[in-house]
């Protein structure tokens, strides 16, 4: 049962802890890259905030966090191999640019070949040569047929060596000279690593029955009971609980934030949000009842008993869900992830305070984090309390899961069932060298004669280089291929084109993008005409606010930052013009805002439509059987109802710089 009550509040902050928790959330930020408003987003890396990274490992760190993958499955890269898209050529090049880096030059003697670190990995990237899983041992060897059928991506020119070598060998191998080959190479495998004897038992075990637990010393469990990394306690406790825990906090977040950011799109506004989202969200949050639906107690109270600043309830909640302080940073950063879209709009927000938005209602992650924290508090205790009868903390879950290993693993997606060293050696040790030694076309009597020293060289190369690791040297020679295809192509496309004998008679120069080609393809093609692309900004970087219009807009790339701000202004001799247009505006704005308030309102809309549904019936007709007549009516009536208002151009300094702050 619940050992402590957040009616008790979290402890008061010092400033200077306060500080220290806004940096430790400034930096568990960074890895979420901020996004900017949808009205200038133009693409998005979702990665932007790890570029002091390394490629590759930021990508592993985004995988992490966002469980994107940035490079393609292993077999689909291999698919392309096949298909000749990925040449073995681009995979060399691919290795000396990016692979990993060889310690020394060390080689060895393997059969009649005469193989190195490179080699290996080679093949193991092309191949892949992995571990078995202990529980699949049994199968492969019977039913599965890999002592009798070769692998299915063994080249066929290695098939028909290997069957007349066994031939040649072995008269009475021709009937069955595959099963034979596969057969003898895997004994001559296992002798290297003395585990024949294994093998027996193996079999003895399953012709006899399902194999008997802890019947060999040394047996253990090959993981523990622990929070996972990158892993918040509602994804510890939604694997083992079999729930949507992670969704349900998700749910609850996307209400409140969606309602919170609105800039006037919703009917009914959020109240209270010029106080920012946590207290606004802690205002209104009493009287929301979904919380008693979702099962939590006392919610109300819960709410009010929290502490008015964010940075006192973040900490209150790592502590109470019992996450490690060293793994504090590591554990928002995660939380951030589960909502990534909505929390890089919030980090963008927190770092733009002049923007209008956040002018009028002020939010950033340290808020959001406080609110998703302590969902996250009161769901995990109710799932705990009903599952299990325990608190939702670490410590709790840990003692609980340690008593029930077995059960831990099964739901974890582990083994449960302890693995004998022996068996542990076979799939390991003697399924890697034993596949390996297919496609080096070795004999079972090299196989023999291999000795474990060398053996055990060939799996440590194997091992410096995992499957996890050949995304980088698979996307490398993917695009080495791509390039070598296009220069090619390029270098062929120059020696066709003639030289100019002359001068151009005109050299023009187009922004490098894409709708820019169209252009400078027909202009080179009328005659001896030059164009350039660029990479720029073709334009005055201005600050820009319209005629009757509250909002600036910087016109440009979000990049660069205006520096001259330009404003649209009535004429001083135009007042009879100003007041028509002013009166017509208003009249304007009201019967706008009139019938879209009429639209959303629960009541008003039923009248709405009896009332004006025959008014939508003539527009109707008229845009799909009289298009043309219904466009020049309306054109009229637009034109008489607006008034024309003479302006002139303010061209100033900004008050302050915009970079997007002030845009609206």
């Amino acid at each position: 049962m619940r050992s402590e009550s957040i009616r008790q509040g979290p402890t008061e902050l010092s400033t200077a802890e306060r500080d220290n928790i806004r940096q430790l959330v400034q930096e568990a930020s960074e890895p979420i890259a901020p996004f900017w408003p949808m009205r200038t987003m133009i693409a998005q890396n979702p990665i932007h905030g790890l570029e002091y990274l390394p490629f590759d490992q930021a990508v592993r760190v985004g995988k992490d966090l966002l469980g994107g993958s940035g490079y393609l499955p292993n077999e689909t890269y291999r698919q392309l191999y096949q298909e000749g898209r990925i040449t073995i050529e681009g995979i060399k090049r691919a290795f000396f640019r990016v692979g990993p880096r060889l310690e020394s030059q060390a080689s060895i003697k393997v059969g009649p070949r005469l193989l190195s670190a490179q080699d290996i990995w080679q093949w193991h990237l092309v191949f892949g040569f992995e571990a078995l899983e202990p529980v699949l041992l049994q199968w492969e060897l019977s039913g599965g047929g890999a002592t009798r059928q070769f692998r299915s991506d063994l080249p066929s020119e290695s098939k028909h060596r290997i069957i007349e070598r066994t031939i040649a060998e072995c008269e009475q191998c021709r009937d069955f000279p595959e099963e034979a080959y596969l057969t003898n190479l895997w004994k001559a495998t296992l002798s290297i690593f003395a585990l024949h004897d294994c093998v027996q038992g193996e079999n003895t075990h399953a012709e006899g029955g399902q194999r008997e637990s802890s019947s060999f010393p040394g047996e253990k469990h090959n993981f523990q009971v622990d929070l996972p990394l990158q892993w918040t306690v509602s994804d510890w406790i939604e694997r083992l609980a079999d729930v949507s825990l992670v969704e349900e906090i998700n749910n609850q977040m996307i209400k409140w934030v969606a309602g919170f950011v609105d800039e006037g799109l919703a009917g009914w506004e959020m109240p209270s949000r010029d106080k920012g989202f946590f207290r606004a969200w802690q205002e209104l949050a009493q009287w929301d009842q979904s919380g008693h639906f979702l099962g939590i107690r006392d919610f109300s109270q819960q709410v009010q008993a929290l502490a008015d600043e964010p940075e006192e309830v973040i900490v209150w909640c790592l502590e109470r869900l019992g996450i490690p302080q060293k793994r504090w940073k590591a554990y928002l950063s995660r939380a951030l992830s589960q909502l990534p879209g909505w929390t890089r709009y919030i980090r963008w927000l927190g770092e733009h305070p002049g923007y209008h938005a956040q002018q009028k209602h002020p939010t950033d992650t340290r808020q959001y984090l406080a609110v998703r924290l302590f969902y996250e508090v009161e769901l995990c205790q109710m799932v705990c309390e009903r599952e299990w009868r325990i608190d939702g903390t670490v410590s709790a879950l840990k003692s609980y899961w340690e008593e029930r290993l077995e059960e831990y693993g099964n739901r974890m997606g582990k083994s449960a069932h302890p693995v004998d060293p022996l068996t542990q050696g076979i799939c390991q040790d003697a399924w890697r060298v034993f596949h390996l030694a297919q496609f080096l076309e070795l004999s079972p009597i090299e196989m023999h004669d291999l000795s474990l020293s060398d053996s055990q060289t060939l799996l440590g190369w194997l091992e410096d280089f995992p499957a996890d690791i050949h995304g980088p040297v698979w996307l490398e020679a993917y695009e080495d291929g791509f390039r070598v295809d296009i220069i090619h192509k390029l270098s062929a496309h120059r020696e066709k084109t003639p030289p100019l004998n002359s001068r151009p008679q005109a050299q023009m120069v187009f922004c490098i993008d894409v709708r820019s080609e169209s252009f400078r393809r027909h202009i080179e093609a009328q005659g001896p005409y030059e164009t350039f692309g660029f990479a720029g900004f073709f334009g005055i970087p201005i600050n820009h606010q319209a005629f009757d219009s509250e909002k600036r807009a910087d016109l440009c790339p979000v990049l660069l930052s205006p520096k001259h701000a330009v404003s649209e202004n009535p004429r001083s001799d135009e007042e009879s013009a100003l007041q028509k247009y002013s009166t017509g505006t208003r009249w304007n704005q009201l019967g706008h805002h009139l019938f879209h308030d009429l639209k959303r309102n629960p009541i008003g809309s039923l009248m709405v439509i009896d009332l004006l549904g025959l008014f939508f019936s003539l527009g109707l007709i008229g845009k799909t059987l009289i298009l043309k007549p219904y466009h020049a009516i309306t054109s009229w009536i637009a034109r008489w109802l607006a008034f024309s208002v003479p302006t002139q151009i303010s061209v100033s300094a900004p008050s302050k710089p915009s970079n997007l702050e002030a845009e609206g």
